[in-house]
């Protein structure tokens, strides 16, 4: 009986490998119907009996090994900034999930799946989140405002953390992060969603805790009160970053950001010692003079395909000049 239940599959190489679950459950029925034929004595039902707790594990170990992919086995953003290793994202302002996946591919961290300023909905915001968690890359969610519902619902669907715009105070701060977690007065219960995996209620408590203690929920600085706030903002217990949002903050303020970049570079060095001062962590767009940014964002998805596309069209109308010219080497 042990060799006949024994569950080998074979790849095109030859070589041995173990089975699939599916694979393993279609040889067990093999098997059983060899045994009818040995034994035919041998009854159905204690064929079933003596086979069902290796069916049910078979079943199971698919689903346990799924259901701890969303929460308990990443690993959170704040726990690499923590570590030193200055993670590097993008927005994402496009509806394909392709951008996602392609960022992932090339070794970016982090995305910022736009809500605010983009078309993004809740189905092409799943999406994003699935193609990230399959490339390897860590999805956020820049949600439109601070509601709890819109907070919630972009955690319903996967994402490892949500950034929240125009963050003025810590009472605002606490208000986001509350919606963020499993406590009461905070973020709704329901199993029957793709972040929590469609947990099973005997498995709800390890979901809650591992989701209260992985989810990111990131304040976004960009108003005159969240800077005259923020060592408040960041003291808030269970916000451990914070991101430097330099346009509309120049906007608030009535500053030209390109004709005075030194004032917000001033505003944002002291924001800098403000935020680790309060234990926390600032980050802010790359390539700015924030250079001191424990994570950064490098522009957004459509910028980037624009300057790519506006080089390689400058590169190749420049050649067919100068090929034009009569170059033998065109």
């Amino acid at each position: 009986m042990e060799e006949l239940c024994k569950t080998v599959d074979l790849n095109r190489h030859g070589r041995s490998r173990p089975a699939h679950p599916l694979t393993a459950r279609s040889h067990t029925l093999v098997t059983m119907t060899k045994v009818l034929e040995i034994r035919p004595q041998v009854a159905i039902s204690s064929y079933f009996a003596s086979q069902s707790n290796k069916l049910e594990g078979l079943m199971r170990e698919p689903h346990a090994a799924m259901g701890k992919t969303r929460v308990t086995q990443r690993v959170p953003l704040a726990e690499l900034v923590r570590n030193g290793d200055k993670p590097i994202g993008s927005m994402v302002f496009s509806t394909d999930p392709a951008v996602t996946a392609l960022l992932g591919s090339i070794g970016y961290t982090f995305v910022v799946i736009d809500q605010e300023h983009a078309p993004n909905d809740t189905q092409s915001t799943l999406n994003h989140i699935r193609a990230a968690e399959a490339n390897g890359i860590i999805p956020l969610v820049r949600v439109s405002e601070n509601r709890p519902k819109l907070i919630s619902a972009a955690l319903d669907m996967g994402a490892h953390g949500i950034i929240v715009p125009m963050i003025g105070s810590a009472d605002e701060a606490r208000a986001a992060l509350r919606a963020s977690q499993y406590t009461p007065g905070g973020r709704g219960m329901c199993t029957a969603v793709e972040g929590a995996r469609w947990a099973d209620f005997e498995d709800w408590a390890e979901h809650c805790e591992a989701s209260n203690n992985n989810i990111c929920l990131i304040p976004l600085i960009e108003t005159r009160a969240g800077v005259e706030n923020l060592g408040e903002i960041v003291a808030v217990d269970g916000i451990d970053l914070v991101f430097f949002g330099m346009a509309d903050l120049a906007q608030d303020l009535g500053v030209d950001f390109h004709t005075e970049k030194a004032k917000i570079q001033e505003i944002w060095r002291a924001a800098v010692d403000t935020a680790h001062e309060a234990g926390g962590f600032l980050g802010a767009p790359a390539g700015r003079g924030f250079d001191e940014a424990d994570f950064s964002t490098i522009r957004n998805d459509l910028t980037l395909l624009k300057i790519a596309a506006t080089q390689q069209l400058a590169e190749v109308t420049a050649a067919r000049r100068f090929c034009g010219r009569g170059s033998v080497s065109c």
